[in-house]
């Protein structure tokens, strides 16, 4: 389902309204929010865009959001954010239930298969592509490697979790 809402300004001397913002949003088959896109319109200048995208996974209590910008030169969005959020039972909430996320440390990064991350304890690790997509997840054990065999070269997004501590970090395989 799409719904869009549009906002407009009153010109006096033309005697006509102009549009100056369109926010379009998308919901998936759960009625969640999917994406929504705004586009920033001024008469003469090309229109300034932004999207963000969310996916939910499952039975995991994770939600993605990824920010757009509109790139005017290739006339295509360019990510520009990542953001990762954690939740507690079947309503995606980012108050009291939700914590913020600290920096995960791995190396070797960029790598060619096998990357360890700097955790004080075990947590579990979970990998996704650019999609949001979870590919490979696991419990690691401090100073543990971790092997991204069967991933094609591209970049990860990697997040890490110890009980209430959350930790996001991204990895390059070459």
């Amino acid at each position: 389902m799409v719904t869009q809402e549009n906002t407009y300004e009153w010109v006096p001397g033309v005697n006509d309204w102009n549009p100056t913002q369109s926010i379009s949003y998308e919901y998936d088959n759960a009625e969640r929010l999917a994406a929504k896109e705004t586009a920033f319109i001024h008469a003469g200048i090309p229109d300034v865009k932004e999207r963000v995208t969310y996916a939910y996974i499952e039975d995991e209590y994770l939600a993605l959001e990824t920010s757009y910008t509109w790139d005017i030169t290739t006339a295509a969005f360019i990510l520009d954010e990542r953001t990762y959020y954690y939740y507690a039972g079947g309503v995606l909430s980012v108050s009291p239930g939700a914590g913020a996320a600290q920096v995960l440390m791995i190396s070797p990064n960029p790598t060619t298969d096998a990357i360890q991350f700097r955790l004080e304890t075990e947590a579990e690790v979970r990998i996704f592509d650019a999609a949001g997509q979870l590919l490979q997840s696991g419990i690691v054990q401090p100073g543990e490697t971790m092997y991204l065999t069967t991933l094609p070269t591209g970049m990860y997004y990697v997040t890490a979790q110890h009980g209430a501590q959350f930790y996001t970090g991204k990895v390059l395989k070459i």
